[in-house]
């Protein structure tokens, strides 16, 4: 065998060009069965390398398989992510849709598996791997080579190891340990694995497995170890395979066979650019791409449809409709030995627009079983909730339930998928409403999806009534009707106006399945240029061929399809209907291979230039936004010449046509009064909202959104207040001005202060910063001086010019290093804040029953049946209809990158599934789980947990418990002991808004319920100590 430590070539090892590493083995092997003297020092290789290499390269560039590398998305994502930051992916061998997966793991707690940041490996494991779930680079069946002079524990065990020394490609991977000058090399087929493990002869081969392999050599003792098998070898092999599930081949044999597999599948997209980082990229992507779901014995299987509906499973159909009607007879294998379709633990039966999507592209399957598949699936699955009788009832999920307005708009696309299939395919009658029932979630001042319960909306909800997402994200999840969608909104110009800011201000990241369509909705608003713009700098500016190269989870593939669709050009906006959004192409020419022989050739004149001029197919002028499948399927040539400048829409219509008129109001206004105007709509268009901005003085001083039916007439008014003296300009709109009198202006007001804002919780000798804002109401400009104090005595004082009714914010700092608490005023309003040294000291919540004994006097509120009652006696108990909740306030919402909270409960009954006992919406978490271990984990579950056993005689007896977050770790305790902890990638902030809930979580209402006792919980800012200390309070009286 050539030496482990061989030299690189070009950035490549050997092991990196397949042909040439097995001449150069070939050569070797010669120059030993020959008796030739041969010494390859590394002078001689490296020339031997370039002659192979100069004769070769030509074609190795141009081969597909050449482009991947495995190692993208192995560890937190190098951009912004709020969704999940680690690709989840894993570099180990693997074939397409392979079953088996033989990878290396470095980390065993936390997020388990692969991180290239990592300098260890635990050990390698062989399947189960979910490449781009959270964890997804972690699997089973473990097997570990150990070094023969080290002690070995399973729990603990690991080798150092150097990215210099570990090479991947696809199907193929090699690490060397050079603690004992041992190399490990992995390949595998579908259906099994090869493990090739070589060793010096001074080493005495040990090998650990969980389960059982097939070893190439006989081991001269087997021992028995925690979790498998320890293999001891005799000393002097040097070469030992292990193998797992069906292997025919020999190892050289199957890694050249699958690395050619990939090479095939890859070469259906041929790519003719100099780009060389954007085809690394690409291609990276479409080997991600196939690697779920996994064949075994002829089925597929790990479906996850909620995070493949929308781009893995058009791309199957577009690249490999074979493959995909192979996965539809699964899922209906599936079916029928369960009586439905695949479904995972999300949310919906995304299974529907998969198969619905998979039949409008021609993709073969019998229509009347996959109708009757989809409509019992659809009402009745494992996951099926009880929120939808209420759905059907209402049109929509109230906030009552978990995940409300997700739910909502997730259940009202399913329902368009079987609709559009069952008018289609089956030509029968269908109604359409449920898939429009975003309208009835739609807040009309604020344009947000809100969770809605009648006539209550929550108005600032964060991520309650949503599931990995927010009011920004989900208010847009309405692929299926976006010209509906756009015209609620506001129209073409408020709606691309608003999602701009939104994706510039970064309110919107993409990160997650959730947005995947948002940058191709500006093409429905007639902005094609921003559709244009946005997914090319979410392209070049969010992945790159570097193990932090994902924006975030990879999901089976899902981001990493979206990236392939984009680079086409093309994007399934809505999948169920046979279309394709037509975005921007990421290169020059791309060939597509498509079935039956057929080509499509998608080319570009220049892809640097941002902006599509004009798009041609088949040399003809295209002037739509969306192309058909069917177009697509038969091949041709789809031309995009690009320039500079921005193109006016090509296609899109927007069907809502709203005029304004007859605007009504007085000529002379009171000071600081409401002065009302009054105005009509008429709508000679579909149903849509209007928005009326008040312009005065040529300032925006306010705005009203209206609602209007399709065809209606509306009579309707908006306010705004007056204060400079003498005529005033007024105008709605682009309508005509209209002048107003202020005939007596105030005189001699005071400024109106408001707005203060400071910190609640301060460390000794920190900067307290504070704002508050100051407001004219005079008639005329003035000047004003403000001033500010502390604790009684001037520290501030700011001046500032104000025309009337200007309002402006002000900002200042002071300094104290007195411990205590300290009270700022500024004119007639205060606040105070406390000043602490010790971390024990930065107590924020301390509840005695529901009375909050901090000093922030944040008391808590019991909630029985959903009313709020009297506070009941101590300790307070929680059951399926009473819980605690924490009203919101800043010193318990705003906080730093460290938390410590804790409580004493005495748990009454064991509880299946997930149950929240201490919980900030679902960031801050202590929960049990399934009545056996205990979980902690702040700043969101993707961001890790910690997770240990509960101890004996847990029930029916008081227990501490508490989770520290120190920045780079999370630590969990309970009766003030430390049981685990878990190491962070990097500090988050933890504020967020959500309420704090004892016994419940406010994410997920009437879910999660924790039952038994729970008293003196408290929560700190600084991380604490929680051994031997006295803040866990005395033990509650049995």
């Amino acid at each position: 065998m050539l030496s482990p430590d061989e030299p690189t070539f070009m950035g490549r090892t050997i092991e990196m060009c397949p042909f040439l590493h097995t001449l150069l083995e070939n050569f070797y092997n010669f120059s030993l069965n020959h008796n030739v003297i041969v010494k390859l020092t590394a002078n001689i290789r490296q020339i031997l390398l370039l002659v192979l290499f100069s004769s070769a390269a030509g074609a190795q560039e141009k081969s597909p398989v050449a482009y991947v590398n495995p190692f993208v998305g192995t560890t937190k994502s190098a951009v912004l992510t709020k969704w999940g930051s680690e690709g989840g992916c894993y570099p180990g061998a693997v074939a397409p849709h392979g079953y088996y997966q033989l990878t290396p793991e470095t980390r065993r707690t936390g997020a388990r598996g692969y991180d290239y940041q990592d300098s260890t490996i635990c050990y390698f494991t062989c399947k189960d791997h979910h490449s781009g779930f959270p964890g997804g680079a972690a699997g089973n069946v473990f097997v570990m080579p150990v070094s023969d002079h080290q002690s070995f524990d399973p729990d603990h065990y690991s080798r150092q190891f150097s990215h210099k020394d570990e090479t991947a490609v696809p199907g193929y991977y090699k690490v060397h340990f050079k603690d004992n000058q041992t190399t490990v090399e992995t390949t595998a087929s579908q259906d099994g694995g090869i493990f090739r493990f070589t060793f010096s002869e001074k080493v005495k081969p040990q090998i650990f497995a969980s389960e059982s392999l097939h070893f190439s050599a006989t081991p001269e003792e087997q021992r028995s170890v925690k979790g498998g098998t320890l293999y001891i070898f005799k000393k002097g092999i040097t070469i030992i395979e292990a193998s797992i599930g069906n292997n025919t081949l020999s190892f050289d044999a199957l890694k050249a066979a699958t690395y050619k597999q990939w090479n095939e599948l890859l070469s259906v997209v041929e790519i003719n650019d100099d780009n060389e980082k954007g085809k690394a990229i690409f291609y990276t992507a479409l080997y991600h791409s196939l690697l779920l779901p996994w064949l075994n014995n002829g089925h597929y299987g790990g479906f996850s449809p909620w995070d493949t509906f929308r781009t893995l499973h058009p791309l199957l159909s577009l690249l490999y409709p074979d493959l995909q009607a192979a996965m539809i007879r699964s899922m209906l294998d599936v079916y029928h030995a369960s009586g439905h379709l695949p479904t995972e633990s999300m949310t919906g039966n995304h299974s529907i627009p998969i198969i619905t999507d998979a039949y409008f592209k021609g993709i073969p399957m019998d229509k009347e079983e996959v109708y009757k598949a989809m409509q019992q699936s659809i009402n009745d699955t494992p996951y099926l909730q009880v929120d939808m009788p209420v759905y059907h009832e209402l049109g929509y999920i109230p906030f009552t339930y978990p995940e409300s307005v997700t739910r909502t708009v997730e259940y009202a696309y399913d329902d368009w998928a079987l609709n559009l299939f069952t008018k289609e395919a089956m030509h029968e009658k269908v109604n359409d409403d449920r898939s429009l029932a975003f309208r009835h979630l739609l807040h009309i001042p604020s344009l947000f999806l809100l969770p809605r319960n009648r006539n209550e909306f929550k108005l600032h909800p964060g991520n309650t009534g949503y599931k990995e997402g927010d009011q920004w994200v989900y208010s847009f999840f309405v692929p299926q009707h976006p010209r509906e969608l756009i015209n609620m909104m506001g129209g073409d110009e408020l709606f691309a106006l608003r999602l701009d800011t939104a994706l510039e201000r970064k309110h919107i990241i993409f990160d997650n399945e959730t947005v995947f369509h948002v940058p191709y909705l500006f093409n429905e608003a007639n902005r094609p240029d921003l559709t244009q713009l946005w997914v090319r700098k979410i392209m070049q500016d969010r992945f790159s061929n570097t193990p932090g190269g994902l924006p975030g989870n990879d999901d089976l593939g899902a981001t990493s399809s979206w990236y392939l669709f984009s680079a086409m050009g093309l994007y399934p906006l809505a999948p169920g209907k046979p279309l394709y959004a037509l975005g921007i192409p990421a290169f020059k020419e791309m060939r597509i291979h498509l079935k039956d022989g057929k080509t499509l050739t998608i080319k570009s004149n220049d892809t640097h230039n941002p902006y599509v001029q004009q798009v041609r197919l088949n040399g003809v002028v295209y002037q739509g936004l969306n192309v058909a499948h069917e177009f697509i399927r038969r091949g041709g040539t789809l031309e995009f010449e690009t320039g500079i400048a921005p193109v006016p829409s090509r296609e899109n219509v927007n069907r809502t046509v709203i005029r304004l008129t007859e605007i009504t109001m007085d000529t002379v206004a009171t000071a600081d009064q409401p002065f009302p105007i009054g105005f009509t709509l008429i709508n000679n268009g579909d149903a849509g909202v209007y928005r009326i901005n008040i312009m005065l003085n040529g300032q925006l001083c306010g705005s009203k959104n209206c609602l209007i039916g399709k065809g209606a007439r509306l009579r309707d008014s908006v306010q705004c207040y007056l204060y400079k003296a003498g005529e005033n300009v007024l105008q709605l709109n682009e309508q005509a001005e209209r002048k107003v009198m202020l005939k007596t202006p105030l005189i001699n007001a005071s400024p109106v202060i408001s707005d203060l804002v400071l910190q609640p919780l301060l460390k000794k000798d920190s900067i307290q910063r504070i704002t508050f804002a100051v407001m004219n109401k005079q008639g005329t400009k003035k000047t004003f001086t403000i001033p500010a104090y502390l604790d009684g005595k001037p520290f501030y004082s700011a001046k500032l010019t104000l025309e009337p009714g200007e309002k402006k914010v002000v900002s200042c700092q002071v300094k104290t290093g007195l411990i205590g608490w300290h009270n700022v005023k500024i004119s007639e309003i205060s606040d105070r804040f406390k000043v602490y040294k010790d971390p024990q000291e930065s107590l924020l919540l301390s509840l005695r029953g529901v009375k909050d004994v901090s000093g922030f006097e944040n008391d808590a509120q019991i909630i029985s049946s959903g009313e709020m009652k009297a506070p009941g006696n101590h300790p307070f108990l929680s059951d399926s209809n009473t819980y605690i909740e924490i009203p919101n306030a800043r010193s318990l919402d705003e906080m730093g990158t460290t938390l410590t909270m804790m409580a004493w409960i005495y748990p009454t009954e064991k509880v299946p599934g997930l149950v929240d006992v201490f919980s900030k919406g679902d960031t801050h978490v202590l929960q049990i789980v399934d009545g056996k271990m205990l979980s902690f984990f702040a700043g969101g579950w993707g961001r890790g947990d910690i997770t240990v056993p509960l101890p004996e005689h847990w029930l029916d007896h008081w227990h501490h418990i508490a989770g520290v977050c120190d920045k780079q770790r999370l630590k969990i305790y309970i009766d003030g002991v430390l049981k685990g902890e878990t190491k962070l990638d990097e500090p988050v902030n933890l504020s967020v808004g959500h309420k704090w809930t004892l016994g419940r979580n406010e994410e997920f209402p009437g879910t999660r319920i924790f039952k038994g006792y729970i008293e003196q919980a408290k929560i700190f800012s600084d991380p604490i100590e929680i051994t031997n200390c006295q803040c866990i309070g005395e033990r509650p009286v049995q």
